[in-house]
């Protein structure tokens, strides 16, 4: 027979960490039982140090992702911003990331209708710089968002002075799942509405 059920408390230490990328670390801590071949994942995700700015504006991957965080709860974008505009400081190189939620939400209720309801709505200008090193794979059937790109909704928005992913054709968005609501897909923007402008943007980033 087996062994009557015991509970016991598992504490785990871990210490500060960051990186010049500025990304989470994530792992996994595996409980085993060999006597019944019986195993327990546990997903563990760290966020990185938050560091005081020197300069306000997109300087990492981790940046980049965190502008997209603020976008999507309607949070404050101020550190991303400059004279009134979202900023890249310089290059950013995305391959260490493989998957992607976009920067501002939309619901799609016909194939021509959308529901906002994070949509970016100020100005993103790139300052002549490159996001490159794009190999997102993106679930469609468990995305948080109908509108698909580097910005997903945007709504009365610039994005400017930008270029997108490497001139040698590398870089892609990888689609996969099952759709289960109408997707408006795009590799600058999934979707545009509201008098948005894309302006001086070069786009080098395949859709899969």
């Amino acid at each position: 027979t087996k062994a009557s059920m015991t509970t016991e408390t598992l504490t785990f230490a871990t210490t500060k960490y960051e990186n010049e990328l500025g990304l989470d670390r994530e792992g996994t801590i595996t409980l085993s039982n060999h006597i019944y071949g019986v195993n327990v994942n546990v997903r563990v995700l760290q966020n990185p140090v938050k560091v005081e700015r020197t300069e306000n504006g997109i300087a990492t991957p981790g940046d980049l992702i965190l502008f997209a965080k603020a976008v999507n709860t309607g949070g404050s974008l101020s550190e991303f911003m400059k004279n009134g505009e979202v900023v890249l400081l310089n290059d950013i190189d995305m391959s260490p990331v493989t998957t992607w939620t976009p920067a501002g939400k939309g619901e799609a209720v016909t194939s021509i209708t959308m529901v906002m309801t994070n949509p970016f709505t100020g100005v993103f200008n790139g300052q002549g710089h490159r996001i490159k090193g794009i190999n997102w794979t993106i679930d469609a059937a468990s995305s948080e968002t109908d509108a698909i790109g580097l910005f997903g909704a945007t709504s009365g928005a610039t994005i400017k002075n930008l270029k997108f992913g490497n001139e040698d054709g590398s870089d892609k968005i990888i689609i996969t799942g099952n759709l289960t609501s109408i997707k408006s897909i795009g590799s600058i923007a999934g979707y545009i509405a509201e008098d948005s402008k894309i302006l001086n943007v070069s786009n080098y980033v395949n859709i899969e």
